[in-house]
């Protein structure tokens, strides 16, 4: 099992720390392959600085035992325990896998633990390796993560449209996996309370999109006017389709009432306007699909973003409060399952 740490920790998989105590007795060790006794040496030399970094930067982190599997949180820290019986074969030193439902996203959440990094003034790259779900199909891949005792971090949208909202039919599955799930090395978690990914945004870079994509202009302006009404609508907002004649009549009541709501009080539309899209017949809804109730940034708005982000120099004041809240959460996740200190493989 140690010659596969060993592996893991080299090829840049993950990071090895133990106590003085354990240490001391791997050093009386001889190994028969030399390389892992450089390697105990090493960490031995390293020692100080290994484990400091690791107390300060990681708050999640796996301690191999011979008890039984469990999670302990301590002083900001979450310790999960993995008993060595439980370790079939090497699957618990491959690399550590972050879920998401499509692949696109993955520049996003790269851009996310970027700026964690950035907040807690870690210097050095962390990345990851990227699953994707398809949709739907998210739940069925994190549950064969879960039956091969991968080591797995899965995310996903909440797909909630007005507040109280029960999520979509992706974050219930998932959840509902995550009900049964026993092997504590996956873990699933969600954009709550936004909507989409894409309603985290920071709010206050939206502006800089306008040159490269002017259609948004009129979105923007409503954005301001409706969060300036209730900043927490930004969770529930359709970034990328807004509400159009076609589509508010088939949206939930619960929905309805609260988007209308917000729409007549912000001065965005009126009580008419809403009651006669509300009546259109089909053929109307039909001929006036492309009317809008509220405009959107487009399918692209992410990509957008993701082109400007070095230029950007994000900050907390780029942010509404809650979109930075969830940035720095889901990057503290990111960051605790991806990190990796590089210095093994370079020195080996």
């Amino acid at each position: 099992m140690f010659s596969d740490l060993y592996t893991s920790v080299y090829y840049h998989r993950h990071s090895f720390v133990c106590s003085r105590e354990q240490l001391d007795r791997l050093l009386v060790i001889k190994f028969e392959n030399s390389i892992l006794n450089e390697f105990v040496q090493h960490i031995n030399d390293q020692f100080p600085s290994l484990y400091g970094l690791m107390s300060k930067y990681v708050s999640t982190y796996v301690r191999l035992s011979v008890d039984n599997n469990s999670i302990i949180c301590d002083d900001n820290k979450v310790v999960i325990s993995i008993s060595i019986n439980d370790i079939a074969d090497d699957h618990i030193f491959t690399t550590q896998n972050i879920l998401l439902e499509d692949i696109q996203e993955s520049k996003w959440y790269q851009m996310i633990l970027e700026y964690y990094s950035q907040f807690i003034n870690y210097s050095k790259s962390v990345g990851f390796n990227t699953l994707h779900g398809g949709g739907e199909n998210t739940a069925d891949v994190y549950k064969a993560q879960i039956e091969s005792k991968n080591i797995c971090l899965c995310i996903v949208d909440t797909d909630c449209t007005y507040p109280g909202d029960t999520g979509g039919n992706t974050m219930n599955q998932v959840l509902k996996v995550e009900e049964s799930n026993s092997w504590n090395l996956c873990r699933a978690l969600t954009t709550t309370p936004f909507r989409e990914i894409e309603n985290t945004i920071p709010y206050h870079c939206l502006s800089a999109m306008k040159n490269k994509q002017p259609s948004i202009v009129k979105a923007l302006k409503e954005y301001e006017m409706i969060i300036d009404k209730d900043p927490s609508a930004i969770c529930f907002l359709d970034i990328k389709k807004g509400i159009s004649y076609n589509k508010y009549p088939s949206m939930k009541l619960p929905e309805k009432q609260y988007w209308s709501t917000l729409l007549v009080s912000s001065g965005i539309t009126t009580k008419e306007v809403i009651e006669e899209c509300n009546c259109l017949s089909e053929e109307e809804r039909q001929r006036r699909g492309a009317e809008v109730l509220l405009h959107n940034c487009g399918g692209n708005i992410m990509r957008l973003f993701s082109s400007s982000f070095l230029s950007l120099n994000l900050s907390s004041e780029s942010f509404l409060p809650c979109q930075e809240e969830v940035w720095l959460n889901l990057g503290r996740a990111l960051f605790d399952w991806s990190f990796c200190l590089d210095k093994y493989s370079n020195r080996l």
